[in-house]
């Protein structure tokens, strides 16, 4: 009797050789149909399954399509008579991450804030561009963009705190009447150097510019107008919505911050503006001043970095602003109900 051995090394290695042709004809990476890890140095298998994709997308496009295209519109004409502009659209081959994803809103928002400092596209395009892109996490938004209290909240009221805010307090800047001899000149005529400096002239009283300051009225008293005594709270906000004028000193109190003047003001900061402001924007104005005193002496203060302190109550905002002119007034200054 003889026994023959067979040795088997390498045969795990000749099989799978088998499978990996099989792959071939699919036209699939192996990792993907046998379900195994990518072998070899530093192998991750990211190539093959990229050009697995684009196998796919290559499908789709340029076989898959063309034949659903074409039965479309067979069946339109057959069933309805005329044809639909319909397009066949497939899912995605690859899913990206969210951290992908991610990455990819990143790189637009970026792109967006480039081309609208550049000018070559509006906040608006861009809104609506993020608004068309369902993988954008914002394209359920409306269209036009809700009115919002935040430039009232964070930063400008009036053309006064537009100026203080963007330049500084800026010195005020008056412009004298001409006054020849405050300007003399050469012989020829001409002016002289330093001629933009006035002198003062024996027997002629010197035009300074603090008697033209005294002329003009104060600016507190300006916008603070009439002083009505003896309500508070709601009681100041109807007076003055009767009056339409004035102010009540120390109409609210905060155990924080102290009193708080209610002020009729102007449209751009005060009980006038609040009214302007609610009826632009469609809020219930009347819901709105009659909870104003709750708000104030009720709600949550926060202090904004403005140094505004900006109070929170039931959905409600009221903003009270510490200074007037660099003078300390602390007043209302706007409300409104959150979004």
């Amino acid at each position: 009797m003889q026994q023959i051995d067979t040795s088997l090394t390498d045969f795990d290695a000749l099989i799978m050789t088998q499978y990996q042709l099989v792959a071939s004809i699919a036209r699939m990476p192996a990792t993907k149909l046998l379900k195994t890890q990518p072998k070899g140095f530093n192998a991750t298998g990211e190539y093959e399954m990229k050009d697995y994709i684009q196998e796919l997308q290559h499908l789709q496009d340029n076989q898959m399509k063309p034949l659903i295209e074409r039965n479309n519109l067979l069946v339109e004409k057959s069933e309805f008579g005329y044809s639909y502009e319909l397009e066949a659209k497939f899912n995605p081959v690859d899913m990206p991450t969210e951290r992908e994803l991610a990455e990819v809103r990143k790189i637009d928002a970026d792109t967006d804030m480039v081309l609208i400092n550049a000018g070559a596209i509006s906040p608006e395009e861009a809104r609506a561009r993020i608004i068309a892109d369902p993988n954008s996490g914002y394209n359920g938004l409306p269209a036009e963009m809700p009115h919002s209290d935040f430039m009232e909240e964070n930063f400008l009221d009036d053309e006064t705190a537009a100026g203080e805010q963007l330049f500084g307090e800026q010195p005020e800047q008056t412009l004298d009447e001409w006054n020849e001899e405050d300007h003399p000149r050469d012989d020829d005529g001409k002016f002289g150097k330093g001629g933009g400096k006035a002198k003062s002239i024996e027997g002629k009283p010197k035009k300074a510019k603090e008697n033209k300051e005294e002329k003009q009225p104060d600016k507190i008293s300006e916008f603070l107008g009439k002083e009505f005594t003896g309500v508070k709270g709601q009681e100041a906000v109807d007076l003055l919505m009767k009056e339409k004028q004035g102010h009540v000193k120390g109409a609210f109190t905060r155990k924080d911050i102290g009193d708080i003047d209610l002020v009729w003001g102007n449209e751009g900061m005060g009980l006038a503006h609040i009214i302007k402001r609610r009826k632009e924007t469609g809020q219930n104005l009347q819901s709105l001043l009659n909870n104003i005193s709750d708000v104030i002496e009720k709600g949550q203060l926060k202090v904004g970095t403005n140094g505004r302190f900006n109070i929170e109550h039931n959905g409600r905002v009221a903003i009270v602003k510490p200074k007037f002119d660099n003078e300390k007034l602390q007043f209302l200054l706007t409300a409104f109900e959150k979004a």
